[in-house]
């Protein structure tokens, strides 16, 4: 990030990959257990949330703005492209 290495967990990764693929558009909870979890979302997992809050920290850390990533109340996260 802004050329810092930032050691991410394997979930992280993956959800920043998810995000990356989706710039732009928001990501749902249900696109994140499927494409990334292979499974449903059951409507009570916090799982992606916590990844979230480890990677949003992880990545302002290393400099990037927090409003890149943004919550889409009700529907998940969006990763906005780079003005």
């Amino acid at each position: 990030v802004l050329g810092q290495r930032v050691d991410l967990t394997t979930g992280e990764f993956e959800l920043l990959w998810l995000l990356a693929q989706h710039v732009g558009e928001p990501v749902s909870r249900d696109l994140y257990y499927r494409e990334i979890r292979g499974i449903r979302y059951d409507g009570l997992d916090r799982m992606m949330d916590a990844r979230m809050s480890d990677l949003r920290r992880k990545l302002a850390a290393a400099g990037l703005p927090e409003d890149r990533i943004c919550t889409v109340r009700g529907v998940g996260y969006q990763l906005t492209a780079a003005a």
